[in-house]
């Protein structure tokens, strides 16, 4: 039986909430889940301030007197009561969503507790195996292979990095307060920490290399090999800084300024680059087009290797016109999220933010910005100049490094296989899609396997008589339902997953089936014995250019449907009164009959058929083929034809059909007995 999951709460570390946070969760008839999201979510996003954390889910660190660094593996995050428990009406003004992080404990594995206040994260040092050395300008090269899991160095497949020429204190202390660039060059086991700082090494896994040394001359190869390497790599770097400049300088970006009149408040020039830059199609994404397109045509650029069925709307344009695929004015708004595509106008944010806060900072009371009273200012033609100048700075160096800006939004829209929302990863011009694991550590994400386009299941038919709408809009159903289904019906409908957990729940547990449809209002056509084909025909084909019609036969119209809830729900008349019974608000099954009569009666595009079947076979598409468009280009059925003027949303049938066992996904779904033995009168 096909099974769709939901997501929940990390396993690790873990939340507890003080007995009087549990006990206003309760009263608020939200759950200590709410409460708990609502505190990682407020940790995750908290910006370093004060030696908070930004990132709470990773081993954090303390330096004891000696400034010897001990790392600590966080177990546990206690969040205390964050109001006066004295005080009354402190309970009742505490909101969830603010303040939550009053009183925070880290707990670590031997069960010490630290103030949140007193920790910071720390990643610990990735180790890698190679050859480090300096180059004659200074620069720090690492050329060899990571993770501890290196015995095949040098045979291995060798990655290159630049790394910081500062040694940390703690390093320092080792080594009797020399630098590391003085061991240099050499090949052993290294610990990369963050901002590409060398924190650790292995003495015992340590080689110098030196011209005196006959007995290190075996690893100069290495040597020369990443000296070449590196070589190369700033021809590349250099190569990119000139392509950059051919089409991104200040003077290209002065329209920024057309229109503005100085000295300009900051409220005014908000509001012009939201007119002339964010909310509508500027010269810098002309701009940006024209750079993407050079460094295409020079072959720097890279498809990214895990969006296939995955179906990224930013990556599946991103593959297409790196395939030269022509795409028109909505595709290149989607391509302009992408990576390169977007670093422009970013650098233009993070430059503006950047110089806006400082002015706002420095006219602040002790230098800090009040957001609960925003100092208002003006900013002068200099200060745009300033602006503009830094944001070529910036976007030069994001081009040359390749980097992705990383306190810019990486986030993705949802993945039409898994139902996760991925990350843009990878470099600038080779993204790639990447996940976080169950303890928030980030990790590409697989390659995975495309889901099948449609799915079959048996709809059991009562009475023969089929309901059908977008939704019921009636007392008691909604209820009913939900007195089925359980839960709260909360279902991500903007991608595959959450589609297809519905249509299993509404059907398995409820009876009802539910298949999204768009704003399409699909027509049932008879015009094959048995088979109600669910969609629309394209009526120009049957008229001619002088609007005559032709010979050819328009299928015949069953039922129509409206669907301004974008999904078709249907089910046995007796069904129907089923789940209208289970919410309790009518006395009889008659009197809930007699209220769905006349619903439809009333109702336009609801209806009420007499099929005389005792069950329906349902070809839907799955939330993937519905979100990629597979269906309707891969669901074909031997005994159905399928001209050029037809489009089916899905198709009900009395006998199965034949099918691509590739194509559709044989759930095994079952519906809910029916256990009622009288059935409604029919209509």
């Amino acid at each position: 039986m096909a099974v769709f999951k939901r997501g929940a709460l990390p396993d690790a570390p873990k939340i507890t909430l003080s007995d009087a946070l549990a006990a206003h969760a309760a009263a608020n008839g939200l759950g200590e889940d709410v409460y708990r999201k609502a505190a990682l979510a407020r940790m995750w996003h908290h910006q370093e301030d004060g030696g908070r954390p930004q990132q709470a889910f990773d081993v954090f660190n303390r330096f004891s007197h000696a400034a010897e660094r001990r790392m600590k593996k966080l177990s546990e995050i206690q969040i205390g009561t964050p109001w006066d428990e004295n005080d009354p009406q402190a309970a009742a003004d505490f909101h969830y969503g603010h303040d939550m992080l009053a009183s925070v404990k880290f707990v670590d594995e031997e069960g010490v507790s630290y103030d949140m206040a007193e920790c910071r994260p720390i990643s610990g040092p990735d180790m890698h195996l190679g050859v480090v050395f300096q180059d004659d300008a200074g620069q720090v090269w690492f050329h060899g292979v990571e993770g501890r899991d290196n015995a095949e160095y040098p045979s291995g497949e060798v990655t290159l990095k630049r790394l910081s020429s500062d040694t940390p204190a703690g390093l320092k202390a080792a080594l009797g307060g020399g630098d590391v660039t003085e061991l240099m060059p050499f090949v052993g086991e290294i610990g990369i920490a963050a901002s590409d700082v060398i924190s650790q090494y292995t003495e015992a896994e340590m080689a110098f290399i030196r011209d005196d040394d006959p007995s290190s001359h075996s690893w100069k190869p290495q040597l020369a090999a990443a000296q070449t390497a590196a070589a190369a790599q700033l021809a590349r770097e250099k190569n990119i800084g000139e392509i950059f400049d051919r089409f991104v300088d200040i003077s290209k970006l002065q329209f920024l300024k057309e229109g503005l009149e100085y000295p300009i408040s900051k409220d005014e020039l908000s509001n012009h680059r939201r007119k002339t830059v964010y909310n509508t199609r500027s010269p810098i994404n002309d701009m940006s087009e024209a750079l993407m397109e050079a460094y295409r045509d020079a072959g720097y650029i890279k498809k990214c290797p895990n969006n296939g069925p995955r179906a990224i709307r930013e990556m599946s344009k991103w593959n297409a016109w790196l395939s030269g695929k022509e795409l028109d004015v909505y595709d290149k708004m989607t391509l302009g999220r992408a990576p390169g595509f977007d670093t422009l106008e970013k650098c233009f944010t993070a430059a503006s933010v950047e110089i806006e806060m400082d002015k706002e900072k420095a006219l602040s009371p002790n230098g800090k910005i009040s957001y609960d009273d925003r100092v208002k200012f003006d900013l002068d033609e200099e200060e745009v100049d300033q602006e503009i100048a830094l944001t070529v700075e910036k976007a030069r160096a994001a081009f040359v490094s390749e980097t992705l800006d990383p306190l810019m939004s990486r986030d993705t829209s949802t993945c039409q296989v898994t139902g996760k929302h991925l990350r843009v990863g990878g470099t600038l011009f080779a993204p790639v899609l990447t996940q976080f694991t169950k303890d928030y550590k980030e990790e590409v994400a697989p390659v995975v396997e495309t889901p099948k386009a449609a799915l079959h299941f048996e709809l059991p038919m009562p009475t023969g008589e089929l309901v059908m709408t977008d939704w019921l809009r009636m007392k008691g159903f909604k209820e009913g339902l939900l007195a089925r289904v359980g839960g709260d019906d909360f279902y991500d409908i903007n991608g595959a997953v959450g589609l297809d957990e519905r249509m299993q729940d509404y059907f398995t547990k409820g009876g009802l089936a539910i298949v999204q449809v768009g704003n399409s209002s699909p027509f049932a056509y008879d015009d094959t014995a048995g088979v109600w084909r669910m969609g629309r025909v394209d009526e120009d084909y049957f008229y001619d250019d002088d609007g005559n019609r032709t010979g050819e036969v328009m299928p015949g119209e069953a039922w129509t449907t409206c669907t301004d809830l974008w999904a078709n729900i249907f089910a046995d008349r007796a069904v129907i009164v089923d789940i209208l019974m289970a919410s309790g608000e009518y006395e009889s099954r008659e009197s809930a009959d007699a209220a769905l009569l006349e619903y439809v009666d009333e109702s336009y595009g609801a209806s009420i058929t007499k099929l005389d079947v005792d069950h329906l076979h349902v070809y839907a598409p799955t939330g993937h083929g519905l979100h990629t468009g597979s269906f309707k280009k891969k669901f074909r059925a031997d005994e159905l034809d399928y001209p050029k003027w037809r489009k089916d949303q899905y198709v009900l049938s009395v006998e199965p059909l034949t099918v691509d066992p590739d194509v559709v996904l044989e759930t095994g779904w079952e519906a809910p007995a029916h256990e009622v033995s009288e059935t409604p009168e029919p209509c």
